[in-house]
């Protein structure tokens, strides 16, 4: 607990780009994540060209990366810090509705 409460504290920029580097080592290293990915990125998409299929891998593992060095900050944060960095909200009504209702609402 106490490394995801470091990584919370540092800068944004710097979680970021942690997890740009861990995603492509992850990708230049052919990971079992790489391999992964490829694999569904082909079944899902096969009118891909190779070329096409290889960004997404790639774009895929580093946003992958920097979730999960991001990720830190929204669970130990005050919502204060995390507040301002939403940009935008979809299907708000649907929550609204459902909390209404009395029923719980799973967010991912």
């Amino acid at each position: 607990m106490g490394g995801l409460w470091l990584l919370a504290q540092l800068p944004r920029a710097i979680q970021s780009g942690m997890g740009w580097v861990v995603g492509s080592v992850s990708y230049r290293m052919n990971s079992r994540a790489c391999l992964v990915s490829r694999a569904n990125i082909k079944l899902c998409l096969p009118h891909l060209s190779d070329a096409s299929v290889e960004t997404l891998v790639a774009r895929s593992l580093i946003l992958t990366g920097r979730t999960v060095f991001e990720t830190p900050s929204v669970w130990l944060k005050a919502p204060e810090y995390n507040d301002p960095l939403i940009v935008e909200v979809r299907g708000e009504s649907y929550l609204t509705e459902a909390r209404s209702m009395g029923q719980g609402v799973l967010i991912l």
